[in-house]
């Protein structure tokens, strides 16, 4: 490939950072990601201007693609360092910090919706690695191959990102910066481009240039403007005058048959509505059910260390509220079940995006886009235009016989399942595992486990219900104090028991709902209709034993509605029963849970429980690769300067270059040591320069400032006079053999030792690490063959 003619420093800046700007200009499409976007964005515009002034002088200096490459790469990685972790290069505790960073930001981007509030982890350490290395694409495509128009995929790509992955509305003032920027891109870029030719774009419009093969600039620039600016315009305007024409460039979320929707938090509005001072009805339901209790909302299945959320959800356009639903998870054909029908009337008074539903319907048929979620069988609400609110739907489910020897005999589950659900983030405390564990160290299993729990909480463990002097929120420090005080209400009782049982490797997830209606009416057959009220809000746990499915436990005691705990779990189990242990239980040092969880106020764990929850040997052994990965390369990163200045004085050798070869490397030798190499004189008068540079190559210790000129270096000054005579020989002579390649190496060895023996130490200690000339690309002198002129008197001329 073929080297492009060299412009100036400034179009090329100018190119560099309209290229940089631009892509910082597509990542606000990023900016909803979290409430605090500024704390990613701010950094990544001064990343944008590093990539954009680095390309730009290093492309000035010739330097090699992949050099200009490796130094961004090395300047923002140290920056992108910097900035998240706090130390220029991540190894040892800075990569520790880093990782824990890294994976707390991935945890509150799996754990939240759009926007992430900015009370949690923050998202920069996945952002800015991920900006930087946008802006390093852009920059290579763009400024480095020089593919401006390619470079647009790249923009594209960028933007779409925080389109396809926002559920709201991305402002078309950020997807026309990014045009506009894109449009300064090209435009720069064809202005260099043409001006290699003939006159630049910023040349007179009205008049072509007779050496730019008549290239009307002014008028090639217009018509890109007008183009572009027609483009942009269309594809802002046209997506609001025309409601069905969907070009998807500002808005996010889904369409019909897409697998994602935003859902939001039912748990949010328990605490509120139960503490209304007006009992306010919401739903009617007619039913041959005698007790139609526990009508579910939502199920919240993951913990992130401040609530519970409802976690990804993969709900297709296949998966509707229209009829018959899957078999129900985990329950098998020989548990018995009992079918009733429901006629569900939601109230104006209740705005859900969430359908109500029985945690066991088969079946279920109502109007509006509701879609299911296979793992949790909730329904929600999959476009705008569909909400609970004022909606009759019907609905069976079947209420399941379980007892309690079925239950203690369950395997222990397996699979993706047992991840999802007994997953606990870092910040829960070793108190709670702990106090867990040493509650339920004689259980015989899961089951027994779960059981013990619950009674724990109902009337074991001194808990009171109460709405006033309860903890606001279900988060880890609400979870302490909550365990602390033993004051709290259906929230905190069915997370602190959930997060108690995943602790123990039970599957678990917290319900929110309606506990128990009030009767009404009875109809003329054995239905009956009850009403549900605002003061019927609730939530409860739900565990998981295969065979049986998901099954309900209730820990709140003393509740208005007086929820008693559920028939099988009041049942003794028989000893015939061959139930093993959990293999997820871990035993205390002692037996008394309150002083296990005194002892480990502070979070901290026995030796043998430290090394189980960071993961034992692996995770250690896993820094100290990590480490010595991290410093060998950054002995590498010392090192290849040096190698690539020997890598290219070889290849010069072995192109049968000649005396070029030798020439080329005394130019590189001398720069490397700071000597500018004289250009446009003969040889003779460069070797007269070269000669005042030689120093004694035999003074022993080199000086700091040696002496130099010819006198301290004979041999050198006849070694250069040897070369620059097969130098001449070659480039004027009718005729050459060559010199001898050995002979050529070895006076050119001789010369360059003259030169470093003459310069300061400084300049020979930075000759030796980064030496200058890696950045250069001085080529030879080309062999001009000999050619015939023919005059027109018949007279030839041999030209060379």
């Amino acid at each position: 490939m073929t080297d492009a003619p060299r412009s100036g420093l400034q179009p090329g800046l100018r190119l560099s950072l309209a290229s940089a700007l631009t892509t910082w200009a597509a990542m606000l499409s990023w900016a909803g990601f979290a409430e605090t976007s500024a704390s990613y964005l701010a950094p990544l515009l001064i990343g944008a201007v590093l990539v954009g002034v680095l390309g730009a002088t290093l492309r000035w200096w010739r330097a090699p693609g992949p050099v200009v490459l490796l130094v961004q790469l090395l300047v923002v990685g140290g920056y992108v360092g910097l900035v998240v972790p706090g130390s220029l290069l991540p190894i040892g505790d800075g990569w520790l910090e880093f990782r824990l960073s890294w994976e707390a930001a991935v945890e509150a981007a799996q754990a939240y919706s759009s926007p992430v509030p900015g009370r949690v982890a923050g998202l920069e350490p996945v952002l800015l690695p991920l900006g930087a290395l946008c802006l390093l694409v852009v920059d290579v495509i763009a400024c480095t191959w020089r593919r401006v128009p390619l470079a647009g995929l790249a923009l594209l790509t960028i933007y779409a990102i925080g389109v396809s992955v926002l559920a709201g509305d991305v402002s078309w003032l950020k997807f026309a910066l990014t045009a506009l920027g894109y449009l300064v891109m090209l435009f720069l870029f064809e202005d260099d481009y043409v001006a290699r030719w003939g006159r630049g774009f910023g040349g007179r419009t009205e008049d072509g240039d007779a050496a730019g093969f008549g290239v009307r600039t002014g008028a090639v620039r217009a018509t890109a403007v007008g183009v572009g600016g027609v483009a942009t315009a269309a594809a802002i305007v046209l997506p609001m005058v025309i409601p069905t024409l969907q070009l998807g460039v500002f808005k996010g979320g889904i369409g019909p048959g897409d697998g994602d929707v935003t859902v939001d938090n039912p748990i949010v509005d328990l605490r509120r509505d139960l503490n209304r001072g007006n009992d306010v009805a919401l739903i009617r339901v007619e039913t041959d059910d005698p007790a139609p209790d526990y009508l579910r909302i939502s199920v919240l299945t993951r913990f992130n260390g401040d609530e519970w959320t409802s976690g990804d959800r993969d709900i297709p356009a296949d998966q509707l509220a229209d009829g018959v639903l899957p078999p129900l998870t985990g329950v098998t054909r020989t548990v018995d079940r009992t079918e009733y029908a429901y006629r569900i009337s939601v109230l104006p008074t209740f705005d859900s995006r969430w359908l109500p539903t029985m945690a066991t319907s088969t079946f279920v048929d109502a109007s509006g886009d509701w879609r299911y979620d296979l793992d949790t069988m909730d329904f929600l609400a999959a476009d705008d235009d569909t909400n609970a609110e004022d909606l009759d739907y019907s609905l069976r489910a079947v209420k399941l016989d379980l007892h309690a020897d079925e239950l203690a005999a369950a395997p222990e589950p397996v699979g993706s399942l047992v991840a999802k659900y007994t997953g606990l983030p870092a910040a829960v405390p070793a108190q709670v595992r702990v106090l867990a564990a040493d509650l339920t160290e004689d259980a015989a299993s899961s089951y027994e486990q779960a059981v013990i729990l619950q009674d724990w909480f109902r009337r074991d463990g001194g808990f009171t219900y109460s709405l006033r002097r309860a903890p606001e929120g279900n988060g880890t420090d609400e979870l302490v104090a909550f365990l602390d005080e033993r004051v709290g209400y259906c929230e905190q009782f069915a997370s602190a028991m959930a997060v108690m049982a995943r602790s123990l490797g039970i599957p678990s997830r917290v319900s929110v709902g309606f506990l128990k209606p009030d009767p009404m009416a009875a109809g003329d057959d054995d239905s009956q209709t009850y009403e549900y009220s605002a003061w019927d809000l609730h939530a409860w746990p739900e565990l998981y034993f295969p065979g049986s499915g998901w099954v309900r436990f209730e820990p709140t005691p003393g509740t208005r509605a007086n929820a008693a705990a559920p028939s099988y779990t009041r049942e003794e189990i028989p000893d015939a029963v061959d139930a093993t242990p959990s293999e997820s239980v871990t035993r205390s040092a002692t037996g008394d849970p309150l002083a296990d969880r005194t002892a480990t106020a502070d979070g901290d764990l026995g030796a043998e429980d430290q090394a189980g929850q960071d993961g034992g040997l692996l995770p250690g052994l896993g820094t100290i690769l990590l480490s010595a990965a991290g410093v060998a390369l950054l002995v590498a990163l010392v090192l290849l300067p040096g190698w690539w200045r020997g890598w290219r004085r070889e290849r010069r050798w072995e192109a049968g270059l000649g005396p070029e070869a030798a020439w080329l490397e005394l130019g590189d030798t001398a720069v490397d040591h700071g000597r500018p190499w004289p250009t446009g004189l003969s040889p003779q008068a460069t070797a007269l320069r070269v000669s005042d540079w030689f120093g004694d190559p035999q003074a022993t210790p080199p000086a700091e400032r040696p002496a130099h000129g010819p006198d301290y270096a004979p041999e050198a000054v006849a070694a250069l006079g040897r070369l620059v005579g097969a130098l001449e020989r070659s480039r004027y002579a009718r005729s050459y053999d060559g010199a001898a390649e050995a002979t050529l190496r070895d006076d050119t060895e001789t010369v360059s030792a003259a030169i470093t023996a003459g310069a300061p130490r400084r300049a020979r200690r930075t000759a030796r690490w980064l030496p200058a000339s890696v950045l250069s690309r001085r080529r030879p002198a080309r062999a001009v063959e000999q050619i015939e002129v023919t005059g027109r008197d018949g007279l030839v001329d041999h030209v060379r």
